[in-house]
């Protein structure tokens, strides 16, 4: 049996919120439910309260008891109470907040029920927004910058708020300092829950804010309603996929779903509304007019199809079935790394941004192909994936960040790297004045990019950095910026360590063999010259080279010293009979091995397994049968270098002087010119 009464003086906030003028409406009599102060005999703040707001950390009373909250420091708490069924609830509260600067990110606000009241809630601007979604969305309507409405720090607001929960309507809000009342006419009427909570949030962004009431005042009316019967009818070509009936009070305002699951002969599907927004009824007395009859159809899908081709090598193709979200949405987003790897080498499709979007229709098939085509040998690390074990906030490939690290030697770690000026690179996609930096253990930063006050852009930003010697331990995290304190990293969408240059010593034997993981370019070093060999019937000739690609051998000459070389993403292939190897290798006997030995510089034949050092390179005893040595000998007569045992190692090509250095051209004097003797006057 249904229960019939009358409904008290629905509309009495609006008429008192609006000037009622002579319209009489009988008063609703509330009672208080809560009630706390700082004003002199009245109920006062007190230690209970902590207690019962939860204890949150750094909640307390504050200045001679005048405000309860958070001040200057980051907290979160509420306090729950008891309301009458169907009852109105009147919330009438002094709050006080305040933050220094524009600080981004920093913001506080007061909760009443589900209605979220917040301060500064954007960048450089300072300003009140409402939220009745849970906090979700906030409307910025309530003022704004540049508006009598700017909220300046320092300030008690008067809020007041009248929630109806019988219809769960707001019926009235408005709030007022300086002096000056306002009324929130964009919010009255709108759907609210959750009535019998306050809540308190303080959140640090760049700096602090407090967020702390001076009193609060929360009371209820009691009021009969009168109930009404409704029903929902979902309708697919006129025949229901299902039916939702309930009761509830008149007026509250009824709202459909727009995605449901079918029922009976239709369970197993799912439907979605075919109106553009949640058709709504608003429950009358008549229990013939509470019925609302929706057409629904059924999602919208589409298939993405994308090609990759790596390294020239196509891979199996990725399918995506796409399916209309349930808020009617048919946008869709494919994200693909800057780079992958394969085998040991990365490769780049040289795209940015890294990906699609788009919207589909229904039934369509989208394709999509990308191409890494590009090789990168200069990258030593790479990070765009989530790592296990490690504090990563990460979205859809694109973007991500290092969370906050309590220690230095967390995040990432890239491990050891050899001796050499390196570069630290992130595409960075946010402007939080946040950075991403690498270190060495718990020291602080060898390099740091990413937005500060003086530079807020985004986008690929990289620094150097130089290791003197083999380095352990290094890690990728955050920092605030301009800083060594760890902290959460700007957001990016990829970060990586790549080698701008390698560090090689020549001793004073004037000779030795290199071999790089790195592609590199000789051109433009000063004073070394790098020669690939190759063999021209029973010669060997030793010909100089300007770039040489990753893991290739090749002979040095120049003067004692060390040499920065520097590395490129990629070169061209080379014939080269030296083979060259990056890590310490044993070779069999009667390979030749470059020494300064009994016979002087040269490449010695060795009698038995021979264990070779990490990035040098070697003769391979194929191409230098019937011999036990290889020397050199600076002799102008010939090619500037010439071989013991009548065998010649020619250098060909370009110009070189007598001490078999390549030069960019002749003045005056005697040069070596394609292997011969040439005098220029």
């Amino acid at each position: 049996m249904k229960r019939k009464t009358t409904i008290k003086s629905l509309l009495l906030m609006a008429a008192l919120l609006v000037g009622g003028g002579n319209v009489a409406w009988a008063e609703d009599v509330y009672t208080t439910v809560y009630e706390r102060t700082s004003a002199e005999g009245t109920t006062q703040w007190a230690d209970a309260d902590v207690t019962a707001w939860g204890s949150a950390t750094n909640l307390a009373i504050k200045n001679d008891n005048k405000y309860f909250g958070f001040s200057g420091a980051v907290g979160e708490a509420s306090y729950s109470f008891t309301i009458t069924s169907n009852a109105k609830v009147k919330y009438e509260a002094e709050w006080y907040v305040q933050s220094t600067s524009n600080g981004k990110g920093t913001y506080a606000y007061l909760r009443m029920g589900n209605l979220f009241i917040r301060v500064r809630d954007s960048y450089q601007s300072n300003y009140l927004a409402f939220s009745t979604d849970g906090g979700t969305t906030y409307s910025e309507e309530i003022s704004t910058k540049n508006t009598a409405k700017w909220v300046r720090n320092g300030q008690v607001i008067a809020v007041n708020a009248i929630f109806n929960s019988a219809t769960k309507l707001i019926e009235g809000l408005s709030f007022s300092f300086d002096g000056v009342a306002y009324t929130e006419a964009n919010l009255a009427s709108k759907s609210i829950s959750n009535f019998n909570t306050i809540g308190l949030k303080a959140v640090k962004g760049d700096y602090t804010a407090t967020s702390m009431l001076k009193s609060i005042k929360v009371s209820q009316a009691e009021q009969a309603v009168t109930n009404a019967d409704y029903t929902i009818n979902y309708q697919l070509s006129g025949n229901n996929v299902k039916s939702v009936t309930g009761t509830s009070v008149i007026g509250e305002v009824i709202t459909a779903d727009i995605a449901i699951d079918g029922v009976g002969d239709y369970a197993g599907n799912h439907y979605l509304i075919t109106a553009e927004t949640a058709p709504t009824m608003t429950l009358v007395a008549e229990a013939a007019s509470n019925v609302l009859n929706i057409p629904v159809r059924v999602p919208y899908t589409a298939t993405l199809t994308v090609n990759k081709t790596i390294a020239g090598i196509s891979q199996d193709s990725e399918v995506f079935n796409l399916t209309e979200t349930d808020t009617k949405s048919t946008a869709w987003v494919y994200v693909y790394p800057a780079f992958v790897k394969s085998g040991s080498t990365y490769y780049s499709c040289g795209d940015a941004p890294y990906g699609w979007t788009g919207e589909f229709t229904d039934g369509e098939a989208i394709s999509k192909s990308v191409n890494y085509s590009t090789e990168r040998t200069d990258i030593v690390y790479f990070l765009e994936e989530t790592t296990s074990g490690t504090n990563v906030n990460y979205s859809n490939g694109g973007t991500m960040n290092i969370g906050s690290q309590n220690a230095r030697d967390r995040g990432y770690s890239v491990g050891t790297l050899p001796a050499g000026t390196y570069a630290l690179e992130a595409n960075i996609t946010a402007a939080n004045r946040r950075s991403v930096v690498i270190r060495q253990s718990t020291n602080d930063p060898l390099a740091t990019v990413g937005t500060s006050n003086e530079d807020m852009t985004t986008g690929v930003k990289s620094a150097e950095f130089t290791l003197e010697e083999e380095t352990n331990s290094l890690f990728i995290n955050g920092a605030n910026s301009g800083t060594a304190k760890t902290n959460q990293s700007e957001d990016f969408d990829y970060t990586l360590v790549r080698i701008v240059s390698t560090a090689k010593s020549i001793t004073s034997a004037g000779y030795a063999t290199y071999c790089s993981p790195y592609a590199l370019d000789f051109s433009g070093v000063e004073g070394l010259t790098a020669y690939i060999a190759q063999k021209n019937g029973k010669t060997i000739e030793f010909t100089p080279v300007n770039q040489v690609p990753a893991n290739t051998g090749v002979l040095l000459k120049g003067n004692e010293g060390s040499y920065n070389i520097p590395a490129i993403a990629s070169a061209a292939a080379v014939e080269n009979v030296l083979v060259g190897v990056t890590e310490e290798t044993e070779i069999a006997a009667n390979n030749f091995v470059l020494m300064n030995g009994d016979s002087g510089v040269g490449f010695y034949k060795t009698t038995k397994a021979f264990t070779v050092g990490a990035n040098t390179a070697y003769l391979p005893a194929s191409v230098a049968e019937g011999r036990t040595f290889i020397g050199f000998d600076d002799d102008a007569q010939t090619t500037g270098i010439q071989a013991v045992n009548s065998e010649k190692i020619t250098m060909n090509g370009g110009i070189y002087n007598l001490n078999g250095q390549r030069v960019e051209k002749a003045t005056k004097g005697l040069y070596i010119v394609n292997g011969k003797k040439t005098v220029k006057n």
